[in-house]
């Protein structure tokens, strides 16, 4: 899949625990990533460990990186392959305000600078509502909203089945 432009990250962070960072970030590049069919390498190994905030971390075994490291990782080993298309899960997942806070700008950056089309399933609402332009809301597996971040969060339906009902303001 990594082949064809499609990468995804994982909830759960799944790095190569005896790994360092730099490792990681190089075994994804090097058996998955491809620049074939005009798709741009975003960062040799070193740049993509600071874009993900990593620099200092690139000889650190992956099993003693923090969570929210891992979670970097984990987004800098599929940025490693060269992705057209990248499925993010739950990177917010866990992760305190802050940490969560980067999530969205980075997103908003591999889209704005890159322009890798991503598709985040994310639960954390005020990560996705910060970054994206499009939200579509499932319940069960059915679509039941959308539209523009600002309109999801009026929209009755969605209302309705994630808080239970209507949410007054104010």
């Amino acid at each position: 899949m990594c082949k064809l432009g499609l990468a995804r990250t994982y909830q759960v962070p799944k790095p190569f625990t005896d790994l360092t960072v730099t490792e990681n970030i190089e075994l994804a590049e090097t058996f998955g990533g491809s620049t074939a069919q005009g798709r741009k390498k975003l960062g040799t190994t070193d740049e993509i460990c600071e874009m993900v905030g990593l620099g200092g971390k690139r000889d650190v075994l992956a099993r003693i990186l923090s969570v929210s490291e891992k979670k970097r990782l984990e987004v800098a080993r599929a940025v490693a392959t060269s992705p057209r298309l990248l499925l993010l899960d739950e990177s917010a997942a866990g992760l305190n305000s802050q940490e969560g806070e980067w999530f969205s700008s980075f997103g908003k950056r591999l889209r704005d600078e890159w322009g890798l089309s991503i598709v985040w399933i994310e639960h954390v609402m005020r990560v996705l509502m910060r970054s994206v332009d499009r939200v579509v809301v499932l319940d069960h597996g059915v679509k039941i909203g959308e539209g523009a971040p600002a309109d999801i969060v009026k929209d009755e339906r969605v209302l309705q089945a994630y808080l239970g009902g209507r949410v007054e303001q104010g």
